[in-house]
């Protein structure tokens, strides 16, 4: 739920696109373990296969067969349920949220689970290099692996995995291989034995192991909701749950916490020495049993509580360094060190708010990367995570109900992943997106306009949605998205048209804001901004302007003149954009400091032979900071 990759960052275009089909991918609906990349492969499990392909190129490497190896994911059926009095159908399937994934990819080893033996696997060629066999434990009343993962040189896996009642494997009737009852630590490279342990109480949860700063944590038991439904079923078991902590080379008990342990997920912040006990409760085919209004935070050293949380939220979460991210929008983002709601600037007037991002429509959940959270909002979306600049898309094609989304080795991964999958989107391919600054990007968001004065706005004319650069959030004018902040503008005119173009259109793109300069007005005679109230205890403030122009039309010198005023004091006489730049469709900067302002930033254009053209407006407050 968290890639630590600082290359992927929007604005994004495409690398590449195209490359196999979604024959050996999961169907839709399944929740399916995310495809993982590694060594600049992507790995991807389907229903009979696990394949890999080149991240750089799209092109499929290899493809090796493991008959049934994905059917745990692969259900389609819905349950019926009654919300609000109409009865509506949800999955029926937590899948990975629930047993895990059966693979694990390095890039030096990919580490499968298939029936009774565990592989590795060339990540190069898809062939057995290793099997791991289970070592002879009397415990061991079911010889089969249950979870692996993988920590440095070490293979965690998990063995004996748990069978509750006769049901199928991944469903959310039941509880089957969701736990196991011996944790095994291994050399992964031949398989030596470390340790192992053998539950004390039930068993372990396999989304509640978790391996960090050279500890192993994990939660002997079972959870509240998961005893009281197995109990109604003739199941007994133990009534306590303990979390663990292990030295993960040697097996060495280093602390337990007997007390208030609820939890079915185990997450750990090594930057911050915590460990966080949770859920990962989300909107659609979850367990029955999974916490959804508590998060509790451990010391990693002692197990010490540091803090609680006690708002709802959703999983998976996503580990941020900055932030603890929800799995679903408007839940508000959690300080990892303190547990408090996080704060952020308001982009327009500085004051405090809770933080949180939206997305529309879409099944699945999301993944956060280091400056973008991922998602499906509608079609493809992300939030603009670097900036808090808000939410956007990439248009076209849809993201997969499991989250297909993947930031790594320097670019975000889109595999095709609309398998069974009838929803009507215009590009149904696999690609890889990079990092193009001088690509356009609109987002859009819902933050109120804000109760202080204005500090910082950009006015882009024609624009096609919002977009923040260097702290100052870009508004567009005229308002098409009905939420979000309003630009407290207004314009006079006798006649104004929007020209509206794209960001390779402008010639000299050096700047970094054709963007700005693609889009604007003709014809605009005046516009007042309201920066400050009138009621604002402060009476004057000055204020930094930066006007961004591009001639639009295939003019000569001399054919397009007009003077600019600021609050009635001309700036510009004579402007003429072509001769300034030397031709059209080039854009150029006028900054003009120390603007004071009572109320209203009042921008006139006059005396011109020609209608006046605008593309931005850039206010920013000279004791802002």
């Amino acid at each position: 739920t968290y890639s630590d990759d600082d290359l992927v960052r929007a604005p994004m275009g495409v690398l590449w696109f195209g490359g196999p089909s979604n024959k050996n991918t999961l169907p839709r609906h399944g929740n399916g373990p995310i495809p993982q990349v590694a060594g600049g492969k992507l790995f991807i499990l389907g229903i009979d296969t696990l394949s890999a392909r080149c991240v750089y190129t799209g092109r499929e490497l290899w493809v090796k067969d493991f008959p049934e190896i994905g059917h745990p994911f692969t259900t389609l059926e819905h349950e019926r349920r009654f919300r609000d009095g109409q009865e509506v159908y949800m999955p029926n399937h937590p899948g990975a949220n629930f047993i895990g994934s059966p693979y694990v990819s390095k890039e030096d080893g990919v580490y499968v689970i298939y029936e009774d033996k565990l592989y590795c696997l060339d990540p190069s060629s898809g062939e057995v290099e290793v099997e791991f066999r289970i070592p002879p434990l009397e415990e061991v009343r079911n010889p089969e692996w249950g979870h692996v993962m993988v920590w440095e040189d070490l293979l965690i896996a998990t063995i004996d995995p748990q069978i509750f009642d006769d049901g199928e494997i991944g469903n959310t009737e039941n509880w089957n291989a969701t736990s196991s009852s011996i944790i095994l630590v291994m050399d992964r490279y031949d398989g030596g034995v470390h340790w192992a342990r053998k539950a004390e109480q039930v068993g372990f949860r396999h989304n509640a192991i978790v391996a960090g700063d050279g500890k192993l944590f994990t939660i002997d038991g079972i959870s509240s909701g998961a005893r009281e439904l197995l109990e109604r079923r003739g199941v007994e078991v133990e009534e306590e749950s303990h979390l663990l902590a292990f030295d993960i080379r040697t097996g060495r008990e280093l602390w337990r916490e007997e007390e208030d342990v609820f939890g079915t997920w185990l997450g750990y912040y090594e930057e911050y020495n915590t460990l966080l006990q949770g859920g990962r409760h989300g909107a659609r085919g979850v367990p029955p049993d999974e916490p959804r209004e508590r998060l509790k935070a451990h010391c990693g050293q002692s197990g010490d509580e540091k803090w609680t949380y006690r708002e709802r939220y959703t999983g998976p979460l996503g580990l941020h360094p900055d932030m603890i991210i929800p799995g679903n929008p408007g839940q508000r983002a959690i300080h990892p060190e303190t547990g408090e709601v996080m704060l952020q600037k308001h982009p327009l007037t500085g004051e405090e708010y809770r933080w949180s991002y939206h997305r529309y429509y879409g099944c699945g959940t999301m993944n956060a990367s280091r400056h973008m959270i991922n998602f499906r909002s509608g079609a493809a979306g992300f939030h603009d995570l670097k900036n808090l600049g808000g939410t956007g898309n990439f248009g076209g094609f849809r993201s997969g109900c499991t989250n297909n989304l993947i930031a790594a080795d320097g670019l975000l991964n889109a595999p095709e992943y609309t398998r069974t999958c009838t929803c009507s989107y215009q590009l149904q391919t696999s690609l890889g997106l990079v990092h193009k600054p001088e690509a356009e990007m609109w987002t859009l968001n819902r933050l109120e306009s804000g109760q202080k004065p204005i500090q910082t706005i950009g006015i882009n004319f024609g624009a096609q949605g919002n977009r923040r650069e260097n702290d100052v959030l870009w508004l567009e004018y005229p308002k098409i998205y009905g939420q979000g902040p309003d630009v407290p503008l207004e314009l006079t005119s006798s006649s104004h048209e929007w020209f509206r173009n794209h960001s390779s259109w402008i010639e000299n793109p050096e700047d970094g804001y054709e963007w700005v300069a693609s889009y604007g007005a003709k014809g605009i005679d005046s516009l007042e901004v309201k920066l400050l109230d009138e009621e604002s205890e402060e009476e004057e403030k000055s204020y930094h302007v930066t006007m961004y122009f591009a001639e639009p039309e295939d003019l000569g010198i001399g054919e397009r003149r007009f003077d600019v005023k600021v609050q009635g004091e001309k700036v510009l006489e004579g402007f003429d954009i072509y001769e300034e730049t030397g031709g059209a469709r080039r854009l150029v900067k006028k900054e003009f400091a120390d603007i004071p302002v009572q109320d209203i930033l009042k921008i006139e254009f006059v005396n011109g032979n020609a209608p006046s053209v605008i593309s931005g407006i850039e206010i920013v407050c000279q004791d802002h900071k």
